[in-house]
C-alpha cells in the first residue's frame, strides 16, 4: 500500500525506549526472513538507503537508493498483484535472483527478489518487465558492510518463508550461521 511506511532502527542511538510492535509486524502478512553475512573487515552490516516506486502496467522501475558505494548489496523487492513472469531489464550486470516467481495467497499475489553487488555500473533506476500489466510495487533495499563473497548467511529459500494465513503467524526460530549477520524481512498484503 501507498501509506505504509517501513522504519528501521537498528544501532539507531537516538531511538530513547522500545518502537518495537511484534504483533503488528508479524502478522498473517508475514513471507519470509533471510540473514546477510557480515564482512569480517567491517563493523556490522548497516542500511544504506531504500526507495520504493509503484504504478500499474508491464515495467517496473524504481530509482536507484542514494550513497552507493562499491561493494554495497542491494535488495530489489518486487511485488505484483497476480502470476506473472519477470526480466530483469539492467544491462550488462544484471541482478541475481534469489526467489522468483513465489505466489501467496492462491494466485493474488506474487512476490520476487533479486539482489545485486554495487559495481559502479548501475544506472540511475533498476528496471524489470513484466510478462502482463498488472499492479507492482518495487523497493530497491541498499546494505553496506555485507560479504559479497557470501552474502547469504542463511539463504532465501521455502523454509525461510511463513505462508500461513489467520489473524496471526508465528515462525519458526531463526539461527544465523556468523556473528553480526542481519535479518531482513519483509510482508505482502
Amino acid at each position: 500500500d501507498a501509506d505504509t511506511s517501513f522504519y528501521m532502527y537498528y544501532g539507531n542511538s537516538s531511538v530513547s525506549s522500545a518502537e518495537e510492535n511484534p504483533t503488528g509486524v508479524w502478522d498473517t502478512n508475514y513471507k519470509g526472513v533471510w540473514h546477510m553475512t557480515e564482512d569480517p573487515s567491517t563493523a556490522a552490516v548497516s542500511y544504506v538507503d531504500s526507495t520504493t516506486a509503484e504504478a500499474t502496467g508491464t515495467a517496473a522501475s524504481v530509482t536507484k537508493p542514494t550513497g552507493l558505494a562499491t561493494g554495497d548489496v542491494v535488495l530489489c523487492i518486487l511485488h505484483t498483484n497476480g502470476p506473472k513472469t519477470t526480466v530483469d531489464n539492467n544491462g550488462s550486470a544484471p541482478f541475481s535472483e534469489k526467489l522468483v516467481d513465489r505466489s501467496y495467497n492462491g494466485p493474488s499475489a506474487q512476490v520476487d527478489v533479486y539482489y545485486r553487488v554495487v559495481d559502479g555500473t548501475e544506472g540511475s533506476t533498476f528496471d524489470f518487465t513484466l510478462s502482463a500489466s498488472d499492479r507492482w510495487c518495487l523497493q530497491a533495499i541498499a546494505f553496506r558492510g555485507v560479504d559479497t563473497a557470501n552474502i547469504w548467511d542463511v539463504a532465501p529459500s521455502a523454509t525461510t518463508e511463513n505462508t500461513g494465513t489467520g489473524s496471526t503467524n508465528t515462525t519458526d526460530a531463526l539461527t544465523t550461521i556468523h556473528n553480526g549477520a542481519m535479518i531482513v524481512a519483509f510482508a505482502v498484503n
